[in-house]
């Protein structure tokens, strides 16, 4: 009876195809939604994107088949169906057609990048099919003008030193030159009639002419070889070491403009905004000076300036270090960290960050040295409060200030505290690892957006206890002794030999 039921035609246009075999619920025992999803999968209409319409489909024509007249068999299976619509079988089954979609767009952008590749061969295989026509051309027009007859001299033509006379100078006849003009003359003879030929010399060929050619083209005055004196003044001039101590001195000059421009822009600046207007003025005194081919452009100037500028060093660090300390306590120096919160209202630092390098470049020794930064840092912030800011030690007791390092992938939440007087618990509160991987990323992205909702929590936890201690009161017992103290160690007594 209940694989021969046949419902009505008004269910039946509200039921979806895959539940209905020759108008009737003849399969209804291997009913499930994974094979939905497969039927759905065969006929090209699964996507990722229409998972919610889907599930939506097969959650409705289960509940009409609920609220019809079908036997209590079908509807004990269409319940059981309904609860299994969130199975992990389900969500496997989402997960595989997610990698599926991925491979599938990474193939064919690897197609298509196939496909620019050879067009590219292609059209630069067609360049250099023309550049080798257009090589070809000018090689045959060049031949053609080397095979054109030469042209031939003056009858009359005879080589003689007046060819070299100057405007204005007589060209004075050396021992030398005569010599010189004979050989020429000697090699006149021995040039046959059809080999001498003439050609006009451009300033191209006569610039990279070579040197051994150079005799042929002599310029002798007052007894003097031009050539040669004008090559040695050029490599024994004076004014190329002037020219290098000038160069030196617009350097330092630059470099003393520099330090006196840092000075006047970082006078009270210790904000981002303090900076940027601080820049803002120094650029129109710069537009407004007088001396405007003295001065350097500003924006040079600010440019090199911002290479002064690096990583931050904590305040109360700073006085810490000021101060006398003892011998065991010189350990908890500030030091460089990468980045600091602090609160607004009363420039409060009471949360570092570190990052321990890249994560293609592990270095343990890096991460440890970070992590013993991070514990040292924040002690001298708690000293830091409880020594500038007098309260209430039991208030003081629940603060906690919050150290985050970043280190192979993964996020490092310490938390250092005084539970009692002069101790300090240094903690790891919780790590969590940062999504690196795009095809995990789907599925690591809401636990580590959970995480960070934890931090976030436990810093504004922080915020208010730091509030609470700083409205509190001291108590009377209350005493500098809560902390370690940074007074200098007594000095020793010495006793004489006797």
């Amino acid at each position: 009876m209940t694989t021969d039921y046949k419902p009505s035609s008004n269910i039946r246009k509200k039921l979806h195809s895959y539940f209905l075999i020759d108008d009737t619920f003849s399969t209804w025992r291997e009913w499930s939604l994974t094979s939905f999803l497969e039927s759905e999968k065969m006929r090209g209409a699964l996507a990722v994107c229409s998972r919610r319409a889907l599930h939506q489909q097969f959650s409705d024509s289960l509940n009409v088949i609920l609220e019809s007249d079908a036997p209590s068999e079908v509807k004990k299976r269409v319940k059981d169906l309904k609860k299994e619509m969130y199975s992990p079988a389900v969500q496997r089954f989402w997960e595989q057609i997610q990698v599926e979609e991925e491979l599938t767009f990474a193939e064919t952008k690897y197609k298509g990048k196939k496909a620019l590749i050879s067009l590219k061969k292609d059209f630069e295989k067609d360049v250099l099919n023309d550049l080798e026509k257009i090589v070809e051309e000018e090689v045959t027009k060049s031949r053609s003008v080397l095979e054109q007859p030469l042209k031939r001299p003056a009858a009359d033509f005879d080589y003689d030193s007046s060819h070299h006379a100057v405007d204005g100078l007589d060209a004075v006849k050396t021992p030398d030159s005569c010599e010189k003009n004979q050989a020429g003359k000697k090699r006149k003879m021995a040039y046959d009639s059809d080999d001498v030929f003439e050609v006009a010399l451009s300033d191209d060929a006569l610039s990279t002419e070579e040197p051994n050619n150079a005799a042929e083209h002599l310029l002798i005055i007052n007894g003097t070889d031009i050539q040669s004196k004008m090559e040695l003044w050029r490599k024994t001039s004076a004014h190329i070491p002037e020219i290098h101590r000038q160069e030196d001195a617009s350097m330092k000059a630059q470099a003393a403009d520099l330090k006196e421009y840092a000075k006047v822009c970082l006078r009270g600046v210790n904000t981002p905004q303090r900076l940027k207007e601080a820049i803002k003025r120094a650029k129109e005194e710069r537009q407004s000076e007088v001396e405007s081919g003295q001065c350097i452009k500003w924006k040079n100037l600010t440019l090199k300036l911002m290479k002064i500028l690096g990583e931050k060093t904590l305040k109360a660090s700073a006085i810490v270090i000021n101060r006398s300390q003892k011998d065991h306590c010189r350990r908890v120096g500030g030091s460089k960290i990468d980045a600091i919160i602090k609160l607004a209202e009363i420039n409060l630092e009471f949360v570092l960050i570190e990052v321990s390098g890249t994560p293609c470049d592990l270095d343990h020794t890096h991460y440890v040295g970070d992590r013993k930064k991070i514990a040292k840092n924040l002690k001298i912030i708690l000293n830091f409060i409880r020594t500038t800011y007098p309260g209430s030690f039991e208030a003081f007791r629940r603060i906690k200030v919050f150290g985050i390092q970043i280190y192979d992938n993964k996020f490092y939440i310490y938390s250092m505290s005084m539970p009692f007087a002069r101790i300090y618990y240094f903690k790891l509160e919780m790590e969590f690892e940062c999504p690196a991987i795009s095809f995990t990323l789907f599925k690591a992205l809401p636990k580590f957006i959970s995480d960070l909702w934890e931090v976030q929590d436990a810093i504004l936890s922080s915020i208010e206890t730091i509030t609470v201690y700083m409205a509190s009161t001291a108590d009377s017992d209350d005493n500098d002794d809560q902390v370690d103290p940074v007074t200098k160690s007594p000095s020793k007594k010495r006793t004489r030999k006797k």
